[in-house]
């Protein structure tokens, strides 16, 4: 099953891109192994400054604990409506 959601992380750097913080943030190789493993797919290049959080969408299956493995910052799901609301 694919599910398409949301994670964010807090930022205090808003002169560095999105797609640059969510890259720093990143294990970039522990996702590219997860990809191969498990199916999940997060998309750093698209992510997003929203307020003060950087918002990264994944596709794929993955409970939080596993995404929160490959990032440093904590990171939590953004609700659908959060979403909703910040389109």
């Amino acid at each position: 099953m694919s599910n398409h959601r949301v994670i964010a992380f807090p930022t205090t750097d808003l002169e560095s891109a999105p797609d640059i913080q969510a890259l720093d943030a990143a294990n970039v190789d522990g996702l590219g192994r997860e990809y191969r493993d498990s199916g999940l797919d997060v998309h750093l290049k698209d992510a997003q400054r929203r307020g003060e959080e950087i918002w990264v969408p994944i596709a794929g299956p993955g409970e939080l604990e596993t995404v929160q493995h490959y990032f440093s910052p904590k990171v939590r799901w953004v609700s659908r409506g959060e979403m909703l609301k910040n389109q």
